[in-house]
């Protein structure tokens, strides 16, 4: 089943009243792919009660962007165990194609290593703990393990709504 943009619309404005998001936060959250990812995976997948499980991912991924929450979910010495760790709160899905739910927590994963990669002048400056930059995480041999077994899963929706190939995920207004 594909998320529809009337469910996306539904779905967000559901997350802006429960977090009490203004106007242009819920704009935000509306352009917000990586949001969006998330919040597709169930519906994909096939999951039971698809909506309520991409309800409680987003709301537990707007905690980790929130200003006031956000160094609750910033990454320590004890994620560099893998790539997955850190997603831990968004991996918990009903039923579905295991393939399609991999897929999508590959891509996930990916994201957040292009996020360390690109942050790491920055984390090196201030001293922010970054994976890639202490080396627990080798960069490249990292995204080619993801990379692979991203492509391995056909998914036109995903590979489509991603841009699947376009690794700039800090210019999408996250």
């Amino acid at each position: 089943m594909k998320l529809t943009e009337k469910m996306w619309n539904c779905l967000t404005w559901d997350v802006a009243r429960l977090f009490t998001l203004d106007k242009s936060e819920l704009e935000k959250l509306r352009g917000n792919w990586v949001a969006k990812v998330i919040a597709c995976i169930p519906y994909l997948a096939e999951c039971r009660n698809p909506e309520k499980t991409a309800l409680k991912h987003l709301g537990i991924y707007i905690e980790s962007i929130s200003p006031s929450t956000k160094s609750l979910y910033a990454h320590r010495k004890e994620d560099d165990i893998s790539p997955f760790k850190r997603l831990e709160p968004i991996s918990q899905f009903k039923g579905g194609k295991r393939t399609i739910i991999e897929k999508g927590m590959n891509l996930l994963a990916l994201i957040s290593l292009e996020d360390h990669q690109h942050d790491l002048e920055e984390d090196r400056m201030t001293g922010k703990y970054n994976p890639i930059l202490s080396g627990a995480w080798d960069y490249t041999m990292t995204k080619q393990s993801l990379v692979a077994a991203i492509e391995k899963v056909p998914c036109t929706e995903m590979d489509n709504m991603m841009h699947f190939g376009t690794w700039g995920f800090w210019n999408t207004g996250k």
